[in-house]
């Protein structure tokens, strides 16, 4: 059997100190800078910071809900078991950031930019990831369903495995994006935003009927 061609190039990880110190509580505000830390199991919620920056650090089982981080930028972070449920994070810059097994519920992502940014085993229902550009962003085992991708700009991305049901997809601009092996239906869009995406067979037999019907054609019985 031929393994699946890859598309794009391969996602830069995280520059991660091995001594990283560790932190009881952040103290997150605006122009906040902080680095080389890693911070365990404590609630952030309702945090607001504007212009901060935050870099070479570890989140583990932090909760981050109903957050309102503006313009920040986040480099060279992981988030691992972490809640950003309802958090708004618009205008911000994240590059080689992971999220692992997160739960991303009604996030947040607006005008912003991600380069080199995982996510993976996340979920991401009802999720607006809108009017932002993704360069080299992976989404992998994500529940994406209803989340709004609309207005946004796709260099190099995938969508591995992911429930993208109802997903809104309508202005998109991709090239080089992998769809295969995602669930697509249901999935909002006009016919070209997904010119510069790759789907699979499976993909293409499920996407014809609303295909048909954005061309405007009529399907007779046979």
């Amino acid at each position: 059997m031929k393994n699946k061609k890859q598309l794009g190039s391969t996602i830069a990880e995280p520059d991660l100190n091995n001594n990283l110190e560790s932190l009881r509580q952040l103290v997150l505000g605006d122009d906040s800078d902080f680095e080389s830390f890693k911070i365990e199991q404590v609630d952030l919620s309702f945090a607001e910071a504007k212009s901060c920056r935050i870099e070479n650090a570890i989140f583990e089982r932090v909760t981050l809900q109903s957050t309102d981080f503006r313009q920040c930028k986040l480099k060279d972070l992981r988030f691992a078991n972490c809640d950003f449920s309802n958090a708004t994070w618009c205008d911000g810059k994240l590059s080689k950031v992971q999220f692992f097994t997160s739960k991303l519920t009604a996030f947040r992502f607006i005008d912003g930019e991600m380069t080199n940014v995982v996510f993976r085993d996340c979920i991401g229902k009802r999720s607006q990831f809108c009017g932002s550009q993704y360069k080299r962003v992976s989404f992998e085992d994500c529940d994406l369903t209803n989340a709004d991708f609309s207005d946004c700009m796709f260099t190099e991305c995938t969508f591995k495995n992911c429930d993208l049901q109802d997903a809104v997809f309508y202005n998109a601009k991709m090239k080089d994006v992998d769809l295969r092996g995602s669930q697509l239906l249901g999935i909002k869009l006009n016919a070209p935003d997904l010119r510069g995406a790759t789907i699979d067979r499976t993909q293409l037999t499920e996407l014809a009927p609303q295909f048909a019907t954005l061309l405007g054609l009529r399907l007779e019985p046979e």
